[in-house]
């Protein structure tokens, strides 16, 4: 119980992706890279699958989890039918896309939402102006891109399908920061949006 629930502090976001997913049967991971948040979602009696465009990530998680279902494919072509999962979550993707392709990915994660969708994101210190920083690292070259709230708010209020739909935010402050450079002040790390569509799944008659 002492790593139970010492793992739930150091993932808070994570630790409340799953307890949102208990709407439902399953979850859709979008980026799951090596599938870190698959142990929040069983521990919630969640079935989990998970999508990553990187193979060696897939390849990775597949090895450890073999009794979880992985599929190398892309955020912006997500390779199921419409409604195909109760949850969709996806953690730590949107600012590392190019900017063209952000409206995309969360309209695809829309699509094949049932009932909800949880998208988290790195926020950048609330002095900083929003920027698009495209940075050579390790794995290749990748975005590193500063949004706030509102920039990923107008990007789902321009959803097709938006009415009827319940959006909360959710900040928080306890969850894992950005080493910044010296002079920078750190990154917040990624607050939650939950859209809940108004499925009648939802509000079943009495």
């Amino acid at each position: 119980m002492f790593m139970l629930n010492e793992l739930q502090r150091a993932h808070p976001i994570r630790n409340l992706m799953a307890e949102e997913a208990k709407i439902g049967n399953d979850v859709l991971d979008v980026a799951c890279g090596q599938c870190i948040s698959y142990s929040f979602f069983r521990m919630a009696g969640i079935k989990y699958v998970g999508i990553d465009i990187t193979k060696k990530f897939i390849d990775s998680s597949r090895k450890v989890y073999p009794e979880i279902e992985t599929y190398e494919a892309s955020a912006l072509d997500i390779p199921f039918p419409d409604a195909s999962f109760d949850t969709v979550c996806c953690k730590d993707l949107l600012e590392h896309l190019a900017p063209e392709d952000v409206s995309t990915a969360i309209m695809e994660m829309w699509r094949v939402a049932r009932l909800k969708l949880m998208i988290a994101f790195f926020l950048p210190p609330w002095d900083k102006q929003p920027a698009i920083s495209l940075i050579d690292g390790l794995h290749g070259t990748y975005y590193q891109n500063q949004y706030n709230e509102r920039d990923i708010l107008t990007v789902i209020e321009d959803l097709e399908d938006v009415g009827g739909i319940d959006i909360q935010w959710i900040r928080s402050d306890a969850s894992i920061k950005i080493r910044p450079p010296p002079s920078e002040k750190p990154y917040t790390h990624a607050p939650l949006y939950i859209i809940t569509k108004n499925s009648p799944d939802l509000h079943p008659s009495v």
